[in-house]
């Protein structure tokens, strides 16, 4: 007898992600505070960039940053378009789901470092050392990841200078130790800044 049942081909990984960035996508629209205003190819992106990477941006690990520029016949600063920023909380998350995250250090910058990025006088360079597990079955431990920050002497922040370089050391160390997936939306690749969740500050070091 011949069987004339169809043959059900499974749906691929990436076909599957995708159905879940557009569920979340239209989740965003309802649930997000300011989902509603933000154009569909923004939300679309931010739900790719969590889904890749299991952020949650209800949860505040995935943001839109607004990018403004002042209307030059009305004095009024307008919004032009938006970045996607991914919180610090986000990469933290994303260290510990590895399971190879383990703590970290900081120290001011030494000489050598300072005259290397170029700090100036009254500037604060802080270094952060990520303690990440080496993932082999003959060797245990772990190894240092080093990240830097670095905040001007003139820059204007709701944080003091030490703080906030103390944020962007830790942010770049979590980036090198631990880097995300950055996905490409309409064959773009998707532009990541770094924010602050208790301020809504970048945290990028202007150099980079």
């Amino acid at each position: 007898m011949e069987d004339t049942k169809a043959l059900v081909v499974p749906p691929q990984p990436g076909e599957l992600m995708a159905a879940k960035a557009n569920e979340m996508a239209r989740a965003m629209l309802e649930f997000l505070p300011g989902g509603n205003t933000l154009p569909e190819p923004t939300r679309r992106a931010m739900a790719m960039l969590a889904v890749n990477n299991g952020l949650d941006p209800f949860l505040g690990e995935v943001y839109a940053v607004p990018q403004k520029r002042k209307n030059e016949r009305t004095g009024q600063w307008e919004i032009v378009g938006y970045a996607l920023g991914i919180g610090r909380g986000g990469w933290l998350r994303n260290a510990e789901r590895s399971g190879l995250y383990q703590g970290n250090e900081f120290r001011f910058c030494t000489p050598e470092e300072e005259a290397a990025m170029d700090v100036q006088k009254g500037d604060v360079a802080m270094c952060c050392n990520v303690f990440k597990a080496v993932s082999s079955v003959r060797h245990s431990g772990n190894y240092r990841v080093s990240g830097f920050g670095i905040v001007g002497v003139d820059e204007k922040s709701k944080m003091n200078h030490f703080q906030l370089s103390r944020k962007r050391a830790f942010v770049d160390a979590l980036r090198n130790a631990f880097p995300m997936a950055v996905p490409k939306v309409d064959g773009v690749q998707i532009q990541i800044q770094v924010v602050d969740e208790e301020t809504g500050e970048e945290l990028g070091n202007g150099h980079e």
